[in-house]
């Protein structure tokens, strides 16, 4: 069977693109900054405001809500648990990413050869996207684009909490992304440091996968192997070009 032709790369966020340099760092901060905007409006420990989104946001990468985004699914189960209106848990939400979340670029580095690569696949005339778990805004997204130096491309898509309806690995986050982007998983590649949410979910779609070692999400078990596994950007560009991908 003929192998197709990988038309699409597209690149996993924090952890491939960026460094995390300090990520049980950078969870307790972005918790603790959380809670902390949630508590102005919500009469309850911070202990309860920190675990009950991260106990939401796992419940809907089981059970997404594929007929709204995950930003309104999310407000409106917070708002249920809280008792108050989507409006207000919403307020608070962009709140935190506006004043509290710029405080994390601290634990953010740039990966060398990231951004020279992308510039080389738009190049060879390749449609490349990122393809970062949808659980926070676009403006966090964004911001951590800029941080690592990999924004300002004409991306097919940039998932994010606002446009999409479902979380990795489950099947329809990907479906909808390769959608918007006119991909099919044959013609795709995604590249990323986390063997279940990234390589066996972009595998069982369909898609070849590349492994980004270095986190700590790259070493757990998963049930899919990754077409390839690389330490760092001069391997990847290897390994591509070992995928039929023609980088000059």
């Amino acid at each position: 069977m003929r192998t197709m032709e990988i038309e699409y790369v597209f690149f996993d966020l924090d952890g491939t693109l960026g460094r995390v340099t300090d990520r049980r760092g950078f969870t307790r901060a972005f918790i603790k900054g959380l809670a902390e905007v949630l508590a102005k409006r919500i009469d309850e420990p911070l202990s309860v405001l920190a675990r009950i989104p991260f106990e939401i946001i796992e419940d809907m990468r089981e059970n997404p809500p594929l007929n709204r985004t995950i930003m309104e699914e999310f407000c409106i189960r917070m708002g249920r648990r809280f008792g108050k209106h989507p409006e207000e848990i919403k307020e608070a939400i962009l709140e935190f990413y506006r004043d509290k979340f710029p405080e994390l670029k601290i634990y953010y580095r740039k990966v060398e050869g990231a951004r020279e690569l992308i510039e080389k696949l738009f190049e060879c005339g390749y449609k490349v996207g990122i393809l970062t778990d949808p659980i926070t805004s676009e403006s966090a997204v964004l911001m951590r684009m800029k941080w690592v130096g990999v924004s300002g491309f004409p991306y097919c898509i940039i998932t994010t909490g606002e446009n999409m309806h479902a979380i990795k690995p489950h099947p329809e986050y990907f479906r909808e992304a390769l959608s918007r982007c006119g991909a099919r998983p044959e013609n795709s590649v995604l590249i990323g440091d986390d063997t279940r949410r990234d390589i066996a979910g972009a595998k069982n779609f369909g898609m070849r996968a590349i492994l980004i070692k270095g986190s700590e999400f790259s070493q757990r078990d998963a049930p899919a192997q990754p077409d390839a596994v690389v330490s760092n950007f001069a391997e990847l560009r290897r390994a591509l070009e070992d995928l039929g991908v023609k980088i000059r």
